[in-house]
């Protein structure tokens, strides 16, 4: 029977006999729910946010989700929470000030032996904050019911009564999201499983509304707060690690580094200390492409195989050269270099802010070459994708990235044109960029991050097999679309790992050790991944032979 709460009180109640690590995750995710809020300058009494404020949230909310890892001393927790307090108390508009309180209290429950009366003190707070973000909308719905009628045309209310039920249908969607929280762990979810679990069932419209322009705000240099921008949409979807191409070792680095920083650490200017959280989080990332040597003892990037051991390995093949003798596809591939260089030249910061779209410009470089007969294919592809993703993600208003400039637009877009071009001027080229099965449905990111994980947890893939594998995940953005470049390629070069290991099915009836090992390994992978994947997935239904 699922569970049913709509007030403090009632949670209070149904936590009185429960764990104290349920009480702690579910305050941690209701504060993370309006946790946009603190950085959201509408809810602000000016349009000015003052960058203390969403700084001491996330250092709370951070320590908070370490704890699920790392668990913190009480001092670290109380620093943390006081910190945030501290800074709610500055505060005069109540949306914010309750956002941030409930993340302050959401990291004493970390910790705290009242654990329980700590994690409704957050939700309790958390729900002020839901509440009171609305409450904008009841003086707009008001100064319009006395205003012209051409002046209440434009109210999104047409009575106070409306509001009110508008207002309603803000506050049950947080309890609804929160009830369903309690339902999971009332049915035998653990904390960690329930925590890497988006966070809203569907998205209301203030939170969407709140997220977008607490987005944009993050998103401005000077403060450095691009870092957390990218830690929290990770929480949003219910990524299981901190970052993208993070892994279980680094989540227990990073968030052991954060709760060991002391409160002379945090006070200094945050972009400085949002810096060297960039720093210590690009350091501990798995690599981003690999090493020259590398490529050229396994230069396929998208196709494995299976060994004597029945462990998925690189399976190189030759590379494609028909457009050798191709002299359009020469023709293009020297456009490409030409248009290259004009990319090069408006990545320059005096004429914008998207500097870094340099970094994708010289991976592709790299791999184009100097003429068609030193242009990698397979790398081509991936970075080509991953550069058409990018520049998509800076076209979108909504963008999490610094936008394009006039002129950087005008020179990327005919490059774009030029790679999908070649991309099509050879057959083999065409099916490295489509994939084998173009048209099947890509993977989510959750979906594709548990996958690469447990293949190398259970020892399935060998080093080199599981680094583009790897590579390929970190290139999938946590909001990417079902037609993402990136999302599609990775998706497909799991369904070709789990291809070849479905060829090895015969060896359900072989006694072999060999055999015996790989079964082994899929029994185990099917155990980390069952709950993840639609029936009708290749993988899931190969997958499905080992239970």
């Amino acid at each position: 029977m699922g569970v049913a709460i709509s007030s403090p009180k009632e949670l209070q109640a149904w936590l009185e006999d429960k764990p104290r690590d349920w009480a702690h995750v579910v305050a941690l995710r209701a504060s993370l729910r309006v946790l946009p809020l603190s950085c959201d300058p509408a809810a602000f009494s000016s349009p000015r946010v003052y960058p203390n404020l969403p700084f001491a949230t996330f250092r709370a909310a951070a320590i908070s989700s370490g704890a699920r890892k790392i668990p913190p001393d009480n001092i670290a927790a109380t620093r943390a929470a006081a910190a945030a307090d501290d800074a709610a108390a500055t505060i005069g508009a109540t949306a914010v000030r309750a956002a941030v309180s409930a993340a302050a209290y959401a990291a004493f429950a970390a910790t705290a032996s009242a654990v329980s009366a700590a994690a409704v003190r957050a939700v309790d707070a958390a729900a002020d904050a839901v509440s009171a973000a609305s409450s904008a909308l009841a003086t707009f719905a008001a100064d319009a019911s006395t205003s012209s009628s051409a002046a209440a045309d434009t109210s999104p209310f047409s009575s106070i009564d409306a509001y009110s039920a508008a207002r309603s249908a803000v506050s049950t969607s947080f309890w609804a999201a929160l009830s369903v929280d309690c339902t999971r762990l009332q049915d035998g979810t653990a904390p960690a499983e329930l925590l890497a679990r988006p966070l809203w069932i569907e998205f209301t419209d203030w939170f969407q509304n709140a997220c977008v322009r607490a987005v944009q705000w993050l998103s401005h240099p000077e403060y450095g707060f691009a870092i957390w921008r990218e830690w929290y949409f990770g929480r949003l979807e219910g990524l299981p690690h901190a970052f993208d191409r993070f892994d279980a070792a680094a989540d227990e680095a990073f968030y052991r580094w954060i709760i060991e920083q002391d409160d002379d650490w945090w006070k200094r200017d945050p972009a400085t200390v949002n810096a060297d959280i960039a720093a210590k989080v690009e350091d501990l990332r798995r690599p981003a492409q690999p090493s020259d040597e590398e490529l050229a003892q396994n230069p396929a990037v998208i196709n494995f195989a299976l060994d004597g051991e029945g462990r998925t390995v690189l399976a190189p093949e030759p590379l494609p050269n028909g457009l050798l003798n191709d002299p359009d596809a020469r023709d293009t591939h020297g456009e490409i270099l030409r248009l290259i260089g004009e990319a090069r030249l408006s990545c320059d910061p005096g004429l914008t802010q998207a500097t870094d779209m340099l970094g994708p410009v010289d991976l592709l470089g790299e791999a184009a070459g100097s003429s068609v007969a030193d242009l990698r294919p397979r790398l081509f592809v991936l970075r080509g994708k991953e550069l058409i993703r990018q520049f998509e993600e800076r076209q979108r208003a909504d963008s999490m990235a610094s936008p394009l400039s006039v002129g950087q637009t005008n020179c990327f877009a005919p490059l774009i044109a030029a790679i999908m071009q070649l991309a099509d001027e050879d057959p083999k080229l065409r099916k490295l960029w489509q994939g084998p099965d173009g048209g099947a449905p890509a993977l989510s990111k959750v979906q594709i991050t548990i996958l690469v994980d447990a293949l190398a947890a259970v020892g399935q893939t060998t080093p080199e097999a599981q680094q583009p594998l790897a590579i390929a995940a970190g290139q999938v953005r946590s909001d990417a679309s079902p037609d993402d470049p990136a999302r599609r390629t990775t998706s497909e070069m799991l369904r070709n790992v789990f291809r070849s290991i479905g060829k090895r099915i015969k060896w359900v009836d072989d006694k072999s050790q060999a055999a015996i090992g790989f079964l082994d390994r899929m029994q185990d992978l099917w155990e980390r991944v069952r709950s993840i994947l639609p029936g009708d997935e290749l993988i899931a239904r190969i997958l499905d032979q080992f239970k």
